[in-house]
């Protein structure tokens, strides 16, 4: 039995534009994990490294979504539009698969399925350096080959149509163009298929847009992996089915229910520095960011050529003939001044006969110095044992002996 177009339901079901109404239910999905997130190394080797595909988990993820869709949602989804990205087209894949098994059998699916599969270049990501930033200079190169991509929907849903963009973005899009780009393609499409539940499977911006473009006073903060936003609006259609009527669009998702966190505008900055606090990179990952390796490589030689002549200097100085002479200089200003401080000073001169002083050494001199202590010899004539007052250092007493205030004195 052949099954009715969505138009003929529309028709048969919705033909009184005074009591009959349709709502259109548009739902915006971020895709799965990535391969590169969970496997740092697979960029190195990765022909296209800028566009991973999804890891066993994104996979899982994206078929368990699917069947949720399936399962729970009340309208269901008649067409899915897809961004060109590897890991868009393999959740939307997923999704599909999902959506057209047969009591819960993967290995089953109704051909019979209206689902139909769409791939949209204006779902894209957002086309610039952070975004992409293996990709190749100035976004060159960075097509895809779409007939490969359709191929891994199942059979009967892909639908060839005229796309909303028919190229990829101009490199260095900013985030405000890619949020406008956003917003018309997602009223573009609502408004080519007026009749259908759409899926679009996109990217974490497009999920942004999908709330914040709708509800001005809300600031998106995070998505998850496969984290939606929906939107619902009523179709009105004159009795004489000639002029269509629509509503405007409606945010149903409430934060955090479906993977997407958002906030009152007025608390954007208190949200914005949570998402934003980075996780510290390890050594392998910062060493792959671009610009690393060359300024450490240069910050290196340059701190070799500095230390270099840093511990050099030294041994340049002490083998060159200038340097010696100076050090011998040095040396004799040092014994010329170790000659005066030891060489003790002249005695006094005292008009006294008395026998030649031998010199003192400069051992006793300095001994002499450090003591407090005065011996003298009074001879042994009783006039010299009187109690006279002793000598001063240096002085010559009536014996003969000299005084010395100090240990060691003659």
């Amino acid at each position: 039995m052949k099954k009715e177009s969505h138009h003929q339901r529309f028709d048969k079901d919705f033909s009184s534009f005074d009591c009959r109404k349709q709502e259109q239910h548009i739902t915006v999905m971020r895709h799965g994990d990535r391969l590169d997130c969970e496997d740092p190394l697979w960029k190195s080797t990765a022909e296209r490294p800028w566009d991973p595909p999804l890891s066993d988990t994104g996979k899982a993820r994206a078929f368990a979504i699917g069947k949720q869709f399936k399962d729970n949602l009340s309208a269901p989804i008649h067409r899915v539009i897809v961004s060109p990205f590897l890991r868009c087209v393999q959740t939307a894949s997923q999704i599909v698969s999902a959506l057209c098994t047969v009591d819960k059998n993967a290995n089953y699916m109704d051909v019979g399925n209206e689902v139909k599969v769409t791939i949209e270049y204006g779902l894209c990501e957002v086309f610039n350096r952070r975004n992409l930033a293996r990709a190749p200079e100035h976004g060159k190169n960075v097509g895809f080959n779409v007939s490969e991509l359709e191929a891994m929907f199942p059979d009967g849903t892909v639908e060839t149509m005229e796309p909303i963009c028919n190229q990829l973005p101009d490199w260095h899009e900013r985030p405000e163009s890619a949020k406008l780009r956003y917003a018309t393609v997602i009223r573009s499409l609502a408004k080519r298929f007026p009749y259908e539940n759409l899926l679009l499977v996109t990217h974490k911006m497009g999920v942004k847009t999908a709330v914040s473009s709708f509800r001005k006073d809300k600031y998106v903060y995070d998505v998850d992996y496969c984290g939606y936003s929906h939107l619902k609006r009523r179709i009105f259609r004159s009795p004489n089915k000639k002029y269509l009527f629509t509503g405007v669009y409606d945010v149903t998702t409430k934060s955090g229910e479906s993977g997407v966190k958002f906030c009152p505008l007025i608390d954007k900055a208190l949200y914005k520095k949570e998402v934003t606090k980075e996780q510290p990179v390890g050594f392998i990952q910062a060493w792959r960011i671009p610009g690393v390796a060359p300024y450490a490589l240069c910050i290196f030689f340059a701190k070799l050529v500095a230390y270099t002549f840093f511990y050099w200097l030294p041994f340049y100085i002490s083998h060159t003939g200038t340097s010696t002479i100076l050090i011998i200089e040095e040396d004799d200003s040092i014994l010329i001044e170790k000659e005066r401080v030891l060489t003790p000073s002249p005695l006094p001169q005292i008009p006294i006969s008395s026998p030649p002083l031998q010199p003192q050494t400069t051992l006793e001199v300095e001994r002499s110095k450090k003591r407090s202590l005065a011996i003298v010899d009074y001879g042994h004539d009783e006039t010299a044992m009187s109690p006279e007052h002793e000598a001063e250092e240096g002085e010559i007493m009536s014996s003969g002996q000299w005084a010395c205030d100090g240990w060691g004195g003659y």
